[in-house]
């Protein structure tokens, strides 16, 4: 990162995902789980190493034709594990392909692309191929009897003519096949390259790509209960720890001005002690590394009242419901809702999956 090369992403952080990959003296590895002193005196290869926009890998350039980047996110990661491959082996086929790309996963699922990718660039590499166009990956073809340029109703009615609205417009159409000028439908529309190829040289914006000088890093302290009351939070360990700037808690937090209504919703405090959510931050630390950061957040001691909680609509709406709302009711109406229209919801606590995502600040 300091180094500018923020092309490699972080993604799962937990070697299971492929999109932090580098070269090792050309061998694939996940650099979230290899160690620095692994590296010593080795090649380390990077996207920023495969090609820039004035002067693209194949792989860069026909994975752009090809669009074999959705989001981009994980693109760096394939790229240079294929370069790894083609490296060492010139004329793979399919099955070698996909079996070196078998650590990367990409949620677009752009795999069907990826693979042509990496077989067009092999291709091109040993000059088999010198020309890669865009062109359709799958078609599926319908014949029309009868097709009509821009009339809105009508068309499948005989004669040159339609008469349209209230006003009798009259608009010319044709039958059979549509011109060629207006044949789009079939055609391979490839990415805009300013949007496409900063993906395949690292440069597409992405927050865990933006460093710069004094950077602190944020670690959320969540709660592991779907409702629950913080009868005190003890952050004097974490306070004294190195690295740690600041930690924000309900003690002292910002506290809202009234009304706490907001574009028609009603706004809770932005660190409350009462929590209805698993996940709910009890609290924010801020440090200079994502470790010191955690480190802190493991030592914040908070002492939780577990309250009663309804993680369903039917559960809130109940009669025997617990309560939510302090004997206001779990039916939360505006102020300003009218009554013959409420503007309603419904209190609920949900479970969830604890966040650990790190924050950048």
């Amino acid at each position: 990162m300091k180094l500018g090369l923020t092309g490699t992403n972080r993604s799962c952080n937990r070697a299971s995902c492929g999109a932090c990959s580098v070269l090792l003296d050309g061998t694939p590895f996940y650099s979230c789980h290899t160690l620095a002193t692994e590296a010593v005196g080795k090649k380390i290869l990077t996207i920023e190493g495969v090609g820039d926009e004035k002067n693209l890998h194949p792989l860069q350039s026909i994975g752009h034709t090809r669009v074999a980047a959705d989001c981009g996110f994980c693109t760096a990661g394939w790229v240079v594990t294929a370069k790894g491959l083609l490296d060492k082996n010139p004329n793979p086929n399919e099955d070698q392909v996909k079996a070196a790309l078998a650590g990367h996963i990409c949620r677009c699922s752009a795999y069907p692309n990826i693979i042509r990718t990496v077989m067009d660039s092999a291709a091109v590499m040993r000059g088999s191929k010198t020309l890669i166009e865009a062109e359709p990956e799958s078609v599926v073809h319908i014949k029309m009897p009868m097709v009509r340029d821009y009339s809105t109703s009508g068309g499948h009615l005989a004669g040159a003519e339609v008469i349209e609205g209230t006003n009798r417009t009259v608009t010319k159409k044709w039958q059979g096949y549509p011109p060629e000028n207006l044949n789009v439908l079939g055609k391979a529309r490839p990415a805009l390259p300013e949007v496409s190829i900063p993906r395949f040289t690292g440069k597409a914006q992405y927050a865990s790509r933006v460093w710069f000088p004094d950077l602190l890093y944020t670690r959320f302290l969540t709660s592991p209960h779907p409702r629950a009351y913080i009868k005190d939070i003890d952050t004097s360990a974490a306070d004294t720890m190195p690295g740690v700037k600041y930690i924000l808690t309900y003690k002292n937090a910002p506290k809202l001005h009234s009304p706490n209504v907001a574009r028609g919703r009603i706004l809770v405090e932005p660190l409350p002690r009462e929590l209805n959510l698993q996940g709910e931050v009890s609290a924010i630390v801020v440090a200079e590394t994502e470790d010191l950061a955690q480190d802190a957040a493991d030592a914040i001691k908070v002492t939780y009242e577990v309250l009663p909680f309804a993680s369903l609509l039917k559960d809130s709406m109940a009669a025997n419901a617990p309560d939510l709302g302090h004997g206001k009711g779990n039916l939360i109406r505006h102020s300003f809702s009218p009554k013959d229209l409420p503007h309603v919801t419904w209190r609920i606590s949900v479970a969830t999956s604890k966040m650990d995502s790190p924050k950048r600040t």
